[in-house]
């Protein structure tokens, strides 16, 4: 009962303050821009019948259209932020649900606790993104690891990816995790993408465009790793130049397509290195294993990514929630690590945003610290699966099939 309670008064006060930027410090500027422009996309397609991709460039892919269109319901004139946060919050105990599940089988409500907790640390972001989505997504198909259905695993991993990319690039450490490359997780996701794909075959190339090509050409973020690196630098050398552009602030200075190709080599090498590590670590049963690798990848593509948006953090949470599920006590290290993370999120978006794009010392610190506790959770909880911690309690249901 204390856990309910606690979620719905969290979540009351996080989707009020989300509907009423006024408020909230910077008002609209601060987060609803981006509903704003769901809200346009979602009149393009359902009211001006226009083609999504096709006609309408939309910069997710297409397993976010139904959270995209869904608030749309209803006679014109209805308030689209005011249902959009109302799905979020139902995405959200969705994700409640699935930890429940998992804590059940587990033992332990540390989980749903942490999920609990965690996500309103965030902010009314967590309700004005899509993010929750493939965040849920994820959850599910780990709660499917824990009971052994792999077809499921892969199945939600590829919904997960549908609405967000994210998910494929944790795909090779649940593909690797089973003792052996096995195919049925990948099958699964690759199934369900095409699924989704199919009803656009007819605008695969503004399907591209819109997805791959919108994401493929953005710069440093301001709030990536290799964003503060540039903002420290601009101290030393002419200030660098603030560029809003693909919505959000990017920064335009000579190296910085050097620094994304960095970037981009870094990102691969931890992809490769955590299914790597899961092949060679993970053993068969253990979903808490698989999850930790999953954790640890997932915290230094953020780290090392040219893309850092607040609401990133709700893709770690969920995975810490879920850990927190599994392993109890024995990851208090990282979650308290990710917990702070998520509160220096907050402050960074909205309240030292101006700072920070202005380059003042103290939200460049702030930015520094947070990039810098999200790498070291990386880095802790892969050493402890590297140490061979949290090997599993339970056979895997599935191993023998």
């Amino acid at each position: 009962m204390l856990l309910a309670a606690v979620f719905v008064a969290t979540r009351l006060a996080v989707a009020w303050l989300a509907d009423h930027p006024e408020h909230y410090r910077s008002g609209s500027v601060a987060a609803t821009g981006d509903v704003r422009l769901y809200e346009r996309w979602a009149t393009e397609v359902a009211r001006n019948d226009r083609a999504a991709y096709g006609e309408v460039r939309i910069e997710y892919p297409p397993g976010s259209l139904p959270f995209v269109l869904a608030p749309l319901t209803g006679t014109e004139g209805d308030d689209y932020r005011t249902r959009f946060i109302a799905l979020m919050v139902l995405v959200d105990a969705a994700g409640l649900l699935g930890l429940l599940v998992m804590a059940r089988r587990a033992g332990s409500w540390w989980g749903p606790w942490a999920w609990t907790l965690l996500v309103p640390l965030l902010g009314p972001v967590a309700y004005l993104r899509l993010d929750l989505v493939p965040a849920v997504a994820t959850i599910w198909a780990l709660e499917r690891a824990q009971a052994g259905g792999w077809w499921g695993v892969g199945g939600l991993m590829g919904f997960g990816t549908l609405a967000k990319v994210y998910p494929a690039l944790l795909l090779p450490v649940a593909v690797a995790s089973r003792g052996g490359w096995r195919w049925r997780p990948l099958v699964a996701a690759a199934g369900v993408v095409v699924v989704g794909v199919l009803p656009f075959t007819g605008s695969l190339d503004g399907l591209w465009e819109s997805v791959v090509g919108y994401h493929s050409e953005r710069g440093v973020q301001v709030e990536s790793t290799w964003g503060a690196a540039l903002l420290i630098a601009g101290h030393l050398d002419p200030p660098v130049k603030v560029v809003f552009d693909r919505g959000a602030a990017h920064l335009a200075r000579s190296g910085g397509s050097a620094l994304e190709r960095v970037s981009l080599v870094l990102s691969v090498a931890v992809v490769v290195a955590g299914a790597a590590l899961a092949r060679k670590r993970v053993e068969p049963g253990s979903s808490t294993q698989l999850v930790m690798v999953m954790t640890g990848t997932l915290a230094l593509l953020l780290a090392v990514g040219t893309v850092f948006s607040p609401q990133f953090m709700l893709w770690l949470s969920a995975l810490a929630a879920v850990l927190a599920s599994l392993a109890g006590r024995v990851l208090w290290v990282p979650l308290g690590l990710i917990a702070i993370a998520n509160v220096l999120s907050q402050v960074l978006f909205p309240f030292r945003y101006a700072g920070l794009l202005a380059n003042d010392a103290a939200p460049v610190a702030l930015l520094v610290t947070r990039n810098a506790l999200v790498a070291v959770v990386g880095l802790v909880v892969l050493a402890q699966v590297w140490r061979g911690e949290a090997a599993p309690r339970n056979p895997d249901p599935a191993s023998a099939t």
